[in-house]
């Protein structure tokens, strides 16, 4: 009985101490994810000073061109949701409602635009 007793103990003391080794690799791993994300954000917001011509144009990507994707969206979209399916717009006007605009020779209402209310998408117009 004393046996099982001091079994019991030593489970007790020894388990929390392997769940919180692992804790703690988790931990240090998130905080280098976490360094990384913070040092591409401060790249970005520094002006994309470390992206080449290449990268830049990587941004602004066809895909609005396409009109299957037009007809992926849906009202009460994220912004996130439309910039996966069309792409970065080429200009975004902001006030009450927010317009993204995709076509930088047409980069008015006339042209194909997404507009937003808050950050949910409230209607588009397709490219013609």
């Amino acid at each position: 009985m004393k046996k099982v007793l001091l079994f019991l103990v030593l489970i007790l003391f020894i388990c929390p101490l392997f769940s919180q080794s692992g804790q703690q690799n988790e931990i240090d791993r998130l905080k280098i994810r976490i360094y990384e994300l913070e040092k591409r954000i401060e790249k970005l917001e520094n002006g994309n000073s470390d992206l080449n011509s290449t990268d830049r144009e990587f941004l602004f990507t066809d895909k609005w061109k396409n009109i299957s994707n037009w007809r992926k969206l849906k009202q009460g979209m994220l912004m996130d949701q439309v910039e996966t399916i069309l792409g970065v717009p080429y200009r975004v006007d902001s006030g009450y409602t927010t317009y993204w605009f995709y076509d930088k020779n047409r980069s008015n209402i006339l042209g194909p635009h997404v507009s937003f209310k808050g950050s949910t998408v409230r209607g588009w117009d397709e490219p013609r």
